[in-house]
């Protein structure tokens, strides 16, 4: 690829080792100093989802009408400051304050976040998609599988201040790696439009729903994703429940679960990377969600512990594919001007869907055995590929006609 591209998937992957580790070393913080207190670990929890919930869309206006390299240096730097703040927390054990900045961190974090997925198109070119979104979804996963045990140790032996130090500097890296990539580059948008009116912020996400409701592929892809978020909720609270009730393990065994679901995701986006010219964007989706619906099968009728760690790789392997494949769909096919919007919408629905699911799961498991809801997760899971294979369809129609058009 080209070298703005790898430069920039550089600053990306730091910048995400310093997300995963200063996560896990808020929660190791926070329950040190409040002595274990579940309201404030809620509050970091909260901290880190629900400013998604409101900000998402707004974002992806606001990104939309903005530069978005400027956007992404300017929340590097942000980030940054704010990282040295939480320096400052831990120094004085203002939990509160820390958790405040927290929220602030989560709000620069999504205008970042909807900025990059904007980039993607103008860094590389269009064959090259399926492999910058594979590399990406590698250095998300290898920050999340390294990031807490490096945070664990880090916090251990030097305390909270260091590790927050250090992840204040790796948005300061990001920041100077991202510079040297866009140097010399001319982007679209490249001066911010003029502010927008609060009585038309309505109108420009409204222009983003309209063109998600009126795009079949784009809608299906959307629809498709949704139902795999939600058989994620379900999945994510009911597990630890499955395991000690129906297969008699202690809750620990969890953690294998999170290990190798990681670690297949790394697999799976570096198959991908390698074969991305030979791998169709349809052929793709296509193989993320057939594998997501056999793992889920696998996991919903697992009689033990390695038949269900068999399930949660083959989930795992269809994940890194049906999100990649998704991520390039977007950029590949949605107007520019549009992206940061289409993305904003999905980011604030996806949050939604996740903590339906996941809190009635919550509220049945006490009268529900957990297989069956596994089983209703079965059921998301079909749904997604059904959803999926539609989208495919209008991929192999639109490729048709572009070929019959030249």
């Amino acid at each position: 690829m080209k070298r703005p591209m790898i430069l920039y998937l550089t600053a990306q992957t730091i910048s995400a080792f310093g997300d995963s580790f200063r996560r896990f070393t808020i929660m190791l913080w926070v329950l040190s100093v409040t002595n274990g207190s579940g309201l404030a670990v809620t509050a970091v929890l909260a901290a880190e989802m629900i400013p998604y919930l409101f900000l998402s869309a707004i974002g992806g206006m606001l990104v939309d009408r903005w530069s978005p390299r400027k956007v992404l240096l300017l929340c590097d730097i942000a980030r940054g400051i704010v990282g040295l703040g939480l320096v400052l927390a831990a120094a004085f054990g203002q939990v509160w304050i820390g958790i405040a900045l927290v929220v602030v961190l989560t709000i620069f974090s999504i205008f970042s976040d909807l900025a990059g997925i904007v980039l993607y198109p103008h860094l590389t070119d269009d064959k090259n998609l399926e492999r910058a979104n594979a590399l990406w979804t590698m250095g998300q996963q290898l920050s999340l599988v390294a990031g807490p045990g490096l945070a664990a140790l880090m916090f251990t032996q030097f305390g909270a201040q260091l590790a927050f130090a250090l992840d204040a500097l790796s948005f300061g890296i990001a920041f100077l790696i991202t510079v040297s990539a866009f140097r010399n580059l001319a982007l679209p948008r490249d001066s911010i439009l003029p502010p927008v009116k609060p009585r038309d912020i309505r109108t420009e996400i409204k222009e983003g729903w309209v063109y998600l409701a009126q795009t079949p592929m784009i809608r299906n892809s959307f629809i498709a994703a949704l139902f795999q978020v939600a058989g994620a909720g379900i999945n994510s609270t009911i597990m630890i429940f499955f395991i000690s009730r129906n297969l008699g393990h202690p809750i620990t065994d969890v953690a294998w679960l999170s290990s190798v679901n990681g670690l297949s995701q790394i697999v799976a986006g570096g198959a991908i990377a390698v074969l991305a010219r030979r791998s169709p964007l349809h052929v793709v989706l296509s193989v993320g969600g057939f594998l997501i619906l056999i793992g889920a099968i696998f996991v919903a009728s697992a009689t033990s512990l390695t038949i269900l760690i068999i399930g949660v790789v083959l989930t795992a392997l269809g994940n890194s594919p049906a999100n990649i494949g998704r991520s390039t769909l977007e950029q590949r096919y949605v107007p520019t001007a549009l992206l940061g919007r289409t993305r904003g919408l999905a980011e604030t629905s996806s949050p939604i869907v996740f903590l339906t699911t996941s809190m009635v799961a919550g509220s049945l498991v006490t009268t529900l055995d957990p297989r069956i809801m596994l089983i209703g997760s079965t059921f998301f899971s079909m749904a997604s590929l059904l959803a999926i294979m539609a989208t495919v369809m209008q991929i192999r129609s639109t490729i048709s006609n572009i070929k019959e058009n030249s």
